[in-house]
């Protein structure tokens, strides 16, 4: 197996945190001639985020997609014979804001106590360098491979850069490289990745009739949404501890002890300081994680049917019922760990740090999950240690150089071994064994 120059390496992620003070289109312009002067065909895509296709996965857009996008992509042409590979990472981060906290120049990598910080240096500039870095050791080798691509994809905001490109683009396999988010670094593997779904419930209320000012004396003659709502809370907890008894994912479950949640992040009614008032309304909101395996329908169905039921409980609410809006939703899906994909990454893993990963079940929602669903691509992901994200609220982003150095050396032997047809790498993976969950598609949103 190959390995790559710490020091060329190292820059390639400083000159990344430099660049991107001129914001995305920089940090774009600046990957994509990285990848021409390395001898990569270069292709830019401009698309439309609220544009792009929906499988399994659907959200709500603002302002911040309304815009064009662009995608940088790379490719070096390989043999037709052997497996082709696209690595990704996204090149855009948080909206910057609160700089006052940061410890020097944010646009300025800083290197202190084996860190290194740097706006956006954890998500995910240090994946588009370990990406450029791979791509840029594999053109100045000589080794036989199949075609090899990098692309820089735009993420956050529900960009789906990824999902945009992959339309009219076939590979065989895909490596999604971000620096963990769990804190535990090159420790683990993305294999698993959760669904999730996020709602909103109405729940209608009625002030009573009055032309005072202060409704606190008649109150009793209205409905308080906020008694209906607490009582609906009550019921979603509810459905969140059956779903619990009965939905099975040893994986999950041996990490955190259920395979299941359902919480309530929200509950709002009234404007501030109308203490006595009696609002027409109240609004509650949360969100429901579930494993591999189940349907995002079923799981939308189950909930749809508990308000019903809450509802009919109330002639009053059967009359004015409650009602949802779904805010954000995305499938489960799965790599086994027999898949070629999932041994080759271990491995690479295992060769430069040491020590074998173990499957990280718990990300929700990770990008990992769009080649698979869209076009039954298998992709895993990984990355180094890091900490303080910004997407946290936090201030001074970092990660670990010993464990970026380690994360752009097991993507180039990852790189090597999968185009190369090692371990059984395939042309033609199957969705079999993929291990993802069954197709659900959803228009309109």
């Amino acid at each position: 197996m190959s390995g790559i120059d710490a020091k060329n390496s190292l820059d390639l992620l400083n000159s990344l945190v430099r660049v991107q003070k001129g914001g995305e289109a920089a940090v774009q312009s600046y990957i994509a001639n990285f990848l021409n002067d390395v001898g990569c065909h270069v292709e830019q895509v401009e698309y439309e985020p609220s544009k792009t296709q929906r499988v399994d996965d659907f959200g709500s857009f603002g302002d911040a997609v309304s815009e064009k996008k662009s995608i940088v992509a790379g490719r070096l042409g390989g043999s037709s014979n052997l497996p082709s590979l696209v690595v990704f990472a996204h090149p855009d981060t948080e909206p910057v804001n609160g700089l006052d906290r940061w410890i020097g120049d944010p646009f300025t990598a800083r290197s202190q106590d084996g860190r290194l910080y740097g706006w956006g240096v954890a998500d995910d500039l240090a994946g588009c360098a370990a990406g450029m870095a791979a791509i840029s050791a594999i053109s100045s080798s000589n080794g036989r491979f199949g075609d090899i691509e990098f692309v820089s994809a735009p993420s956050k905001s529900f960009a789906r850069g990824i999902v945009e490109f992959l339309k009219t683009k076939h590979t065989d396999a895909c490596l999604y490289l971000h620096p963990a988010e769990s804190g535990n670094g090159m420790k683990e593997i993305k294999a698993v990745s959760s669904g999730q779904l996020e709602f909103e419930i109405r729940v209608p209320g009625m002030p009573p009739e009055t032309s005072e000012p202060s409704q606190t004396a008649f109150s009793h003659l209205g409905r308080n949404p906020v008694d209906s709502a607490l009582k609906l809370y009550g019921s979603l907890i509810q459905l969140g501890e059956s779903r619990r008894s009965r939905v099975r994912y040893p994986l999950i479950e041996k990490r955190v002890g259920r395979p299941t949640n359902l919480h309530v992040s929200k509950i709002r009614s009234g404007k501030e300081r109308a203490l006595s008032r009696i609002s027409d309304h109240c609004i509650v909101g949360g969100a429901i994680s579930f494993p591999p395996g189940e349907r995002i329908e079923e799981v939308m169905r189950e909930l749809e049917l508990a308000i019903r039921r809450f509802d009919e409980e109330d002639e009053w609410r059967s009359m004015n019922p409650a009602s949802l809006n779904w805010v954000s939703g995305s499938n489960g899906v799965e790599i086994k760990k027999s898949h070629p994909l999932y041994k080759i990454t271990r491995q690479a893993i295992e060769n430069v740090a040491g020590k074998a990963p173990s499957v990280n079940p718990m990300h929700t929602a990770s990008d990992i999950r769009f080649p698979i669903v869209l076009r039954s691509i298998p992709c895993v992901g990984f990355g180094c240690l890091a900490g303080n994200l910004a997407q946290n609220g936090l201030a001074n982003e970092w990660i670990d150089i010993e464990s970026y150095l380690q994360m752009t050396n097991a993507a180039l032997n990852v790189v090597e071994a999968w185009a190369s047809g090692e371990q059984g790498a395939s042309k033609t993976p199957t969705r079999s064994r993929l291990g993802n969950s069954p197709s659900f598609r959803r228009s309109g949103r």
